[in-house]
């Protein structure tokens, strides 16, 4: 059985991380983290990270990335938030976090 169909990988294939920290309890990459992201993440972008650490991570493995930081810092005011596209999209870029739960919205969500 391949990973993708034990683990249902296939929905999340291609997936681009957008303001993506490791976290405190992140020291290294497993070898199953590392085939897990070499399986979802797209080679075909680059990807956004909060810091220097998790960029090392991703490095070590391959995968592309530039430091960005933490999107909540990126102060988007009210103009530039009105020039966000209102019309419905092929693709669409949401954030979820692990730290504060609605888990009812978020499966609604995704």
């Amino acid at each position: 059985m391949c990973i993708r169909d034990r683990f249902n990988t296939k929905v999340s294939e291609q997936s681009i991380l957008f303001g993506v920290g490791s976290g405190n309890n992140s020291k290294e990459i497993t070898k199953y983290t590392q085939m897990l992201y070499k399986r979802v993440l797209s080679r075909d972008y680059v990807h956004s990270v909060r810091d220097q650490a998790t960029k090392n991570m991703l490095d070590s493995i391959g995968v592309q990335s530039v430091v960005t930081g933490c999107p909540t810092l990126w102060n988007l005011d009210e103009y530039k938030c009105s020039k966000i596209p209102q019309e419905k999209s092929e693709n669409v870029l949401f954030t979820l976090t692990h730290y504060t739960t609605f888990r009812n919205y978020t499966s609604r969500c995704v």
